[in-house]
């Protein structure tokens, strides 16, 4: 997981190059390592996660995972789009409007 001051750079940048500039969810900075190593996404020998996303109901169970070895990268949108469109519709999560938003750009 990158830093507070990693986060603060990608939020200065625009989405039309890489950035995360105007999103409205929070973001999570785990230097410690203890989330990675919980989900089991913690490549121990080099001590970095693998790239992981994980849909997480109101009760904390997880309804989706996707982990990616490090070669893949960051951005994996079109793998994840179905899952993350069908997620926001059936929970009524209020993300939809800015995953349409992102997905258009």
């Amino acid at each position: 997981m990158d830093s507070v001051y990693t986060h603060s750079a990608w939020l200065r940048i625009p989405k039309n190059k890489a950035g995360i500039e105007g999103i409205t969810y929070p973001l999570l900075s785990n230097l410690d390592k203890s989330i990675a190593t919980r989900y089991h996404v913690l490549k121990e020998d080099e001590g970095v996660s693998y790239r992981a996303l994980f849909l997480l109901d109101k009760q904390g169970i997880i309804r989706h995972q996707l982990v990616n070895d490090l070669f893949l990268g960051r951005s994996m949108l079109l793998s994840i789009t179905r899952p993350i469109e069908r997620f926001v519709r059936q929970t009524g999560n209020r993300a939809l409007k800015e995953f349409k938003r992102i997905k258009r750009e």
